[in-house]
């Protein structure tokens, strides 16, 4: 009973731990230089050296108009194209079909080139890559599944509060203010240190 005691409350430790870690939600379009300067400038650098200690939420859909046709079907106008409704799919499909290192693996992979508007090449590509499951991947985009984690992702961003102003949209433990949203964008390691990694004594947090 004892042992028992003990490995219930190592566990619920550990739980607490693990919900003390602040969570980073970035709503973003696949195509939004600003978003992907965000990603590869801060947000991936930030992973990298920090990842034990915070999560990363990614919302793809950004500045989508969404209309419905005559069938009732919802039809998804991206800023930037087709291209980018692609990616904006594709880059879902990874979250719900991959662990969560996988798919951001595979979003930064997508994300890296200076070419990065050729989506369908690039999910193709860096799937393989990472030896992922593309044909489950390539199915999600194209098929209903995919166009659910579309209407979620648009109510997700629809019902923000404060409304989206724009993209790369950041939020902090589920809150947006310009404080937060100013300091993640110039300086995510920086701001996670200081603002909510001061008490642990984390290598990066000590450069």
């Amino acid at each position: 009973m004892k042992i028992q005691l003990i490995l219930l409350a190592a566990l619920l430790g550990c739980a607490v731990a693990q919900s003390n870690k602040p969570t980073i939600s970035l709503y973003y379009e696949a195509l939004c230089p600003y978003c992907r300067q965000f990603f590869v400038e801060q947000l991936a650098p930030a992973y990298d050296q920090l990842k034990d200690y915070f999560i990363i939420e990614l919302v793809p859909f950004g500045n989508v108009q969404v209309r419905q046709d005559w069938n009732g079907n919802y039809v998804y106008q991206c800023q930037h194209g087709e291209a980018e409704c692609y990616g904006n799919v594709v880059q879902s499909c990874a979250i719900k079909l991959f662990n969560y290192d996988q798919w951001f693996a595979f979003t930064r992979c997508m994300m890296q080139p200076r070419d990065y508007q050729y989506t369908t090449h690039y999910a193709q590509q860096c799937a393989q890559q990472l030896k992922l499951d593309w044909n489950s991947l390539s199915s999600c985009a194209n098929g209903p599944d995919g166009s659910e984690l579309m209407k979620k992702n648009w109510s997700k961003t629809y019902y923000l509060n404060p409304r989206k102003g724009g993209v790369p949209w950041i939020l902090v433990n589920g809150q947006h203010t310009d404080y937060l949203q100013n300091n993640a964008q110039s300086d995510l390691i920086g701001f996670l240190c200081d603002d909510y990694l001061s008490n642990q004594n984390i290598p990066a947090c000590n450069n």
